[in-house]
């Protein structure tokens, strides 16, 4: 095999690895769970979108890969272009605020956000997000709002 399609060959074998890489992140962070209830078309409001953010859901943090923006309606989460190989299996998300049954400010080393998602019909628990206060600035008036509450950096749970 000259050079050439060797290459070809071990591309091949790299992307077809990382996507079956995404599916199992998808898995196991339970993005596949939130797709199926939350996969949007919609299009992410640019003006309080923020790139390369990182977001932990339930114990599965995405490091510097997503795309958050917020509205009156909602939360938006995509992957950002450049992650093109996870995108099949990370759809982009709008996640109501309706869904979200519970939220509260949080802080151990970086202040953030504890957002509980509820999935219609499951009986497990529901899908935490935890989002850094910065990535939800647009966000903040919304949530305390909702949940009648301030900043005052928890410790644990409220």
């Amino acid at each position: 095999m000259d050079f050439f399609a060797h290459t070809i060959t071990h591309t091949l074998i790299g992307l077809v690895a990382l996507t079956i890489i995404g599916f199992l992140q998808s898995f196991h962070s339970n993005w596949m769970i939130l797709a199926q209830h939350y996969k949007t078309n919609l299009p992410i409001p640019k003006d309080t979108m923020l790139t390369w953010q990182t977001i932990t859901i339930n114990s599965f943090t995405y490091q510097r890969s997503l795309r958050i923006s917020s509205s009156q309606e909602g939360l938006y989460l995509s992957m950002t272009l450049y992650m093109f190989i996870l995108r099949p299996s990370h759809p982009p998300l709008f996640i109501p605020w309706s869904a979200i049954t519970k939220a509260h400010p949080y802080k151990i080393l970086v202040e953030e956000y504890k957002l509980y998602v509820d999935i219609p019909n499951r009986l497990n628990a529901p899908i935490v997000l935890s989002i850094p206060r910065d990535s939800l600035k647009s966000a903040e008036k919304i949530l305390a709002q909702k949940w009648s509450y301030t900043f005052n950096l928890c410790h644990r749970d409220c």
